[in-house]
C-alpha cells in the first residue's frame, strides 16, 4: 500500500482536482498629477517703463504666484542672464486642470502680462 500526502494552504479550497483561483486585489486608482513648466519673456518695452510700474507689475505677479501656492505647489526660476529666450519660468503641480487655466489665465490679464 502506497501512502501519499497533500500539504494545502489554510485559505485554499480544493474543487475536484483543481485549486480555486484567489481573488486578485487591485490596487486602488491614484489621481493623476498634472505638471506644467511655462517659460516667459518680457517685453523689451517693459525696461523702459517707470520703476514704479514695474514694481507694481512684479508685486501683483507675486501676489497671484502666492494665492495659487496655497492650493498647488508652485515654484518660480529666474532665467535672466542664463537664457536669452526667456525671463522666467513657473513649475506647477496640481490635480485639476482647471488650476493650470486660472493661473496662466490671471498673469496674462496683470500688468506683466
Amino acid at each position: 500500500m502506497a501512502e501519499q500526502t497533500v500539504m494545502t494552504q489554510p485559505d485554499e479550497m480544493l474543487t475536484g482536482t483543481e485549486l480555486a483561483p484567489q481573488p486578485t486585489k487591485s490596487k486602488p486608482r491614484q489621481p493623476r498629477q498634472l505638471v506644467r513648466f511655462t517659460f516667459y519673456k518680457l517685453d523689451s518695452q517693459w525696461q523702459l517703463l517707470p520703476t514704479h510700474v514695474r514694481e507694481q507689475g512684479r508685486w501683483e505677479l507675486s501676489n497671484i504666484v502666492e494665492r495659487y501656492g496655497e492650493q498647488a505647489l508652485i515654484r518660480t526660476f529666474g532665467l535672466y542672464g542664463i537664457r536669452s529666450d526667456c525671463d522666467f519660468m513657473i513649475w506647477q503641480a496640481t490635480y485639476d486642470m482647471e488650476d493650470l487655466r486660472s493661473l496662466n489665465s490671471q498673469i496674462r490679464c496683470s500688468s506683466m502680462g
